[in-house]
């Protein structure tokens, strides 16, 4: 695979695949090393006790959610333009929220991604490189 012929659909898949893998990967350390100090049902979906093992949770199903719809359902997600940038920009609210600010500017890059994808977007066809032939006028 050449990155330099990489689509915006497909960075868009490629970044929130990536982060519904980093997300869970960090979920699970977290829950792996507090395991042994912490007293059964400490790490509940909630902020109180400073884990944020359940928004981790809910970011990656988030972004695996965003990277099924860009993958297997890309021309009716990509067609659905604000919708599309709103779903997937959803996480920036969350993030800049709780000063995640890495993590935040990476998802404005996953975000623009989507946009771009959005205005190659022709009504309900993804519209194709133009391809160089004699026959269509390219040369």
């Amino acid at each position: 695979m050449k990155w330099h012929k990489l689509t915006p659909q497909h960075m868009a898949v490629l970044y929130f695949a990536c982060f519904a893998l980093a997300w869970a990967l960090i979920a699970a350390s977290l829950v792996v090393a507090a395991a042994p100090e912490l007293a059964p049902g400490a790490l509940r979906p909630g902020r109180a006790n400073g884990h944020p093992v359940g928004l981790l949770l809910a970011l990656a199903a988030h972004a695996a959610v965003i990277a099924l719809l860009a993958w297997q359902a890309q021309r009716w997600f990509f067609a659905h333009g604000p919708l599309a940038v709103a779903l997937s920009g959803l996480p920036l609210l969350v993030l800049v929220g709780e000063l995640w600010l890495v993590a935040a500017f990476f998802y404005l890059i996953a975000v623009l991604h989507v946009w771009m994808a959005c205005r190659h977007e022709s009504i309900g066809k993804l519209q194709a490189t133009p391809t160089r032939s004699p026959g269509n006028g390219h040369v």
